[in-house]
C-alpha cells in the first residue's frame, strides 16, 4: 500500500464531509479529540484525532514510525508531517483535488445532504444523514452528534476510472473541550521537503497494522 492511496481514500472522505458541514450541515459546536478508526477493503488503521474549527490533526503510528497529517482549510493546504525527521511535505488541497490518475478526491465538490433521522452511534444521540456529491463521486451516510461531530461515516467513493472503494469511519473514546494552537502547526525547526506531485507522490508507507 502506498501513502498516496491511504490519503486520498482519507482526504477524499475528510474533505467532502468537511464541504457537506460548511454548505449543507451544521458545524461542530465545539473542539474535541478521539481516536478515529478507519476501515476499508485495503485494511484498518486507527489515528489520534484534533479537531478545531477548519483545522484538524490527525496521528497514525505504522510499524513504529509517526506520521502527523495537518488539514489546514483556512490555508487550504495539508501538511504531512514526519516527527522522527523533523521534516514535513506541504501539499496544496485544490491541487491534489484536480488530479485524474486514481485520485479518489471529487471533481465537483458541491454536496446533497438529506436527513434521514435520530440514532445512536456507541451510546452517542445522532442524527443520521444522507450525503452525496453531486458527481456522484462520493456517496453515503454520516451520523453527527448533538454537538454537530460527525462520530461515524460509511461512505463509498468512485475513482475516474470507475473504481469504487467502501471507507467507514468511527470515533472512539470522544473527548469535548479547547485543543492547543500548536497541534495545528508545524514546528518552525522542521525542514519543508520538495512538492513529489499530489498528496504523498508514489512515497511508498508500511501497511496499516
Amino acid at each position: 500500500m502506498t501513502l498516496r492511496s491511504i490519503l486520498f481514500m482519507v482526504a477524499a472522505v475528510f474533505m467532502s464531509c468537511h464541504a457537506a458541514q460548511a454548505a449543507s450541515l451544521p458545524s461542530a459546536t465545539t473542539d474535541y479529540a478521539a481516536e478515529r478508526v478507519i476501515e476499508s477493503g485495503q485494511g484498518s488503521f486507527s489515528q489520534k484525532v484534533h479537531v478545531t474549527k477548519l483545522k484538524e490533526r490527525a496521528e497514525t503510528v505504522m510499524q513504529g514510525m509517526k506520521m502527523v497529517s495537518i488539514f489546514r482549510f483556512d490555508k487550504k493546504v495539508y501538511w504531512m508531517v514526519m516527527p522522527d525527521h523533523q521534516m514535513y511535505q506541504e501539499i496544496d488541497l485544490a491541487k491534489a483535488a484536480k488530479e485524474r490518475d486514481a485520485s479518489t478526491i471529487t471533481q465537483d465538490p458541491t454536496v446533497e445532504v438529506s436527513v434521514i433521522g435520530p440514532d445512536t452511534v456507541d451510546g452517542h444521540a445522532a442524527t443520521k444523514y444522507r450525503m452525496s456529491t453531486r458527481d456522484k463521486s462520493v456517496q453515503g451516510f454520516i451520523w453527527l452528534t448533538k454537538e454537530n461531530i460527525p462520530i461515524r461515516m460509511d461512505m463509498t467513493t468512485t475513482t475516474p476510472k470507475g473504481q469504487k472503494q467502501q471507507t467507514k469511519i468511527m470515533l472512539k473514546n470522544l473527548k469535548l473541550g479547547a485543543q492547543p494552537a500548536a497541534l495545528f502547526e508545524v514546528p518552525a525547526s522542521y525542514v519543508k521537503m520538495p512538492a513529489m506531485g499530489g498528496m504523498g507522490g508514489s512515497m511508498p508507507m508500511p501497511g496499516p497494522r
